[in-house]
């Protein structure tokens, strides 16, 4: 489940499930996941789609745990794993494309 506030914040455009399934596709290509690579391409990222890494980052922190705050996202992803970080983005770009 999402936080009820931050997905109507958050999870507010079909433009941010692009965004998400964009981040998990570049991910899904580390072999390294730590959470310095993992950042790195999340900025790589934002830079290329021309965006603040805090557009990202709120949308990938709520896909991957559901709530708004919490410790630091780089470490969260990294102790989740690749593989569980992707099926919860998925799993958030579903339920953003049902909205």
């Amino acid at each position: 489940q999402y936080e009820p506030k931050a997905v109507s914040k958050t999870f507010n455009s079909i433009e941010v499930a692009d965004r998400l399934n964009k981040f998990a596709e570049r991910i899904s290509s580390l072999d390294d996941f730590k959470k310095e690579k993992i950042e790195d391409a999340l900025r790589k990222l934002a830079e290329e789609l021309k965006i603040e890494p805090a557009q990202l980052i709120h949308a990938i922190r709520l896909a991957t745990t559901g709530v708004s705050g919490g410790p630091p996202l780089f470490d969260i992803l990294e102790l989740l794993g690749k593989e569980e970080v992707i099926k919860r983005i998925q799993k958030a770009v579903g339920f953003i494309q049902t909205r």
